[in-house]
C-alpha cells in the first residue's frame, strides 16, 4: 500500500492538472466554493475594519496554510489589494 502523504499528494496534484487555477480545483460544487470564498472574504474585511477603527493603516500581511492552487487567496488578494498575502500549500513529511 502506498504512503497516505504520498496518495493526498498525488490526488492534489491531479485535481491542478485537471482543473488549473479554477475555484472546482479542490472543490467540485462551485456554489460551495463560492460561498466559502465569501465568508473568507466577509471575516478579511471585518478584521481589516476593525484594523481601521484601531488607527493600525500599515500592511496587514494574510496567509492562507493549505492554499491547493491559490484560488481563493487570489480572489481575497484582488479585494483588498493593499496587503500582502501568502499561500502555503500544506503538507505533511514522514521523516
Amino acid at each position: 500500500m502506498k504512503d497516505y502523504d504520498q496518495i493526498i499528494s498525488e490526488h492534489y496534484r491531479e485535481e491542478a492538472i485537471a482543473h488549473g487555477f479554477e475555484s472546482t480545483s479542490t472543490m467540485a460544487d462551485r456554489l460551495i466554493r463560492q460561498k466559502e470564498t465569501q465568508a473568507i472574504k466577509y471575516f478579511i474585511e471585518a478584521y481589516l475594519k476593525k484594523r481601521k477603527d484601531c488607527n493600525e493603516f500599515f500592511q496587514a500581511t494574510i496567509a492562507e496554510v493549505g492554499c491547493g492552487n491559490g484560488y481563493t487567496l487570489e480572489v481575497i488578494a484582488k479585494a483588498f489589494p493593499d496587503h500582502r498575502y501568502f499561500g502555503i500549500r500544506a503538507y505533511r513529511r514522514t521523516l
